[in-house]
């Protein structure tokens, strides 16, 4: 389920010039980024 969830985000959020915006309900955990390129986006740091 986990891999249909991201496909989705992929699909529906991403822009034309393929950055991807993150979801409002994602961003707490994930880096402090509203948008970010497919390729770069990571888990939140803890600690």
């Amino acid at each position: 389920a986990t891999t249909r969830t991201i496909t989705a985000i992929l699909e529906n959020f991403q822009r034309e010039d393929g950055v991807v915006e993150i979801p409002k309900a994602l961003r707490p955990y994930l880096e402090p980024l509203k948008a970010a390129p497919k390729d770069y986006i990571y888990p939140r740091k803890r600690g």
